[in-house]
C-alpha cells in the first residue's frame, strides 16, 4: 500500500517530500490532513524516521502520527480573535480618538478666551476618555506579546516612566532605593517595561493624591524582583485581588484597565506580582520572579 495515497490530493505532493526527506535525511515532521475509511479529513502531525539494520543499510521507514483536531480549532479560533481585535482596534483608533482630538481642540480655544470651571471639567473628562481609549488600544493590539528581552535599569527606566506621568506642577515625589553603587539590571522587553511603570505610577497618583510619595526598591532573597510602595490610603486586604482585574477601579478618574495591563506585561514575561501593604501604610506592588543580569 502506498502511504501517499491514503492523503487527499491536494496534500500528495507535500507527503511524497516529507518521506523523500526522511529517506535523506533520516527524519522528518510534516502536518498533513489525514483521509479516513469514511473520506473525513482529519489534521495530523506525522514524524517518520529512517530504518536500518546494523550494518546501515535501509530498511524502510517508521511513521508515526498525532490527531491534532483540536490544537488546529484553538489556533483557528485564535486567529478569529486576533482579526476581532485589531479591527475593534481600527474602531476605537478612527471612530472614538478623532472626534476626541476635535472636542479636545475646540476646548483648547475656549480655554484661550475665556477661563471657567466647567470647562476644567471637560478637560478632566476628556484626559480620562483619552486614557481609556489608549489602554483599549494597547489591550487589543499589544495583548501579552513580548519583543526581545534587553537589560533594563530599574532605577532610569523607573524615573523616565514617573517624568512622563507625574505633573511638575504636583507635590508628588518618587525616591529610588535601589543602591547607590550599583543600578540593578533586569531582562524585559523595554517597551512593555516602561508601561507597566507608567501604570503603576497613574495608579499611585490617581489613589495616593497629587501630593503621594512613592518608592521603588529592590526585593532580595529567594523572590528577586522590586517594589513599589506609596503612602497613599492603601488597598483593603479583601481587594488586593480583585485591583488586576479588567475594570475594577475606586478613582474616579481611574480607567480600571491599568493595572490589569500591568498583570498582563508581568504575566507574560514570567513574573509574579501582587499587592499588600506599604511601609508607609499606603499601597506597594511587589514584582518577582525577574531575571538579573550579572
Amino acid at each position: 500500500l502506498d502511504a501517499v495515497s491514503l492523503f487527499p490530493d491536494d496534500e500528495q505532493d507535500a507527503v511524497a517530500g516529507a518521506i523523500a526527506e526522511a529517506l535523506t535525511t533520516g527524519q522528518s515532521t510534516i502536518e498533513a490532513e489525514f483521509r479516513t475509511a469514511a473520506g473525513k479529513r482529519v489534521p495530523h502531525e506525522f514524524t517518520a524516521d529512517r530504518l536500518t539494520d546494523q550494518d546501515g543499510n535501509l530498511i524502510g521507514l517508521v511513521g508515526t502520527g498525532r490527531d491534532i483536531s483540536e490544537r488546529t480549532r484553538r489556533e483557528r479560533e485564535l486567529q478569529d480573535q486576533k482579526e476581532q481585535l485589531e479591527q475593534f482596534a481600527a474602531t476605537v483608533s478612527h471612530d472614538l480618538r478623532n472626534p476626541l482630538t476635535v472636542i479636545q481642540g475646540r476646548l483648547a480655544l475656549l480655554q484661550a478666551e475665556q477661563s471657567n470651571e466647567h470647562l476644567a471639567v471637560i478637560e478632566t473628562a476628556t484626559d480620562r476618555m483619552e486614557r481609556i481609549v489608549e489602554d483599549l488600544l494597547w489591550l487589543a493590539r499589544e495583548q501579552q506579546e513580548i519583543g526581545s528581552l534587553e537589560p533594563v535599569s530599574i532605577d532610569t527606566a523607573a524615573e523616565a516612566a514617573w517624568k512622563l506621568v507625574s505633573d511638575p506642577a504636583d507635590e508628588a515625589e518618587l525616591y529610588c532605593d535601589c543602591g547607590a553603587d550599583t543600578q540593578p539590571l533586569v531582562k524585559a522587553d523595554t517597551d512593555q517595561f516602561r508601561h507597566l511603570l507608567e501604570n503603576l505610577f497613574r495608579n499611585t497618583i490617581d489613589h495616593g493624591g497629587r501630593d503621594v510619595t512613592v518608592v521603588v526598591g529592590e526585593i532580595f532573597g529567594d523572590a528577586t524582583g522590586f517594589y513599589i510602595e506609596d503612602d497613599g490610603p492603601g488597598i483593603p486586604a479583601e481587594d488586593r485581588e480583585k485591583v488586576f482585574e479588567a475594570g475594577y477601579s475606586t478613582s474616579e478618574s481611574g480607567t480600571g484597565l491599568g493595572l490589569n495591563i500591568v498583570k498582563r506585561v508581568a504575566d507574560a514575561h514570567g513574573w509574579d506580582i501582587c499587592a499588600t501593604e506599604s511601609s508607609m501604610g499606603g499601597t506597594r506592588f511587589e514584582i518577582t520572579g525577574l531575571e538579573l543580569v550579572e
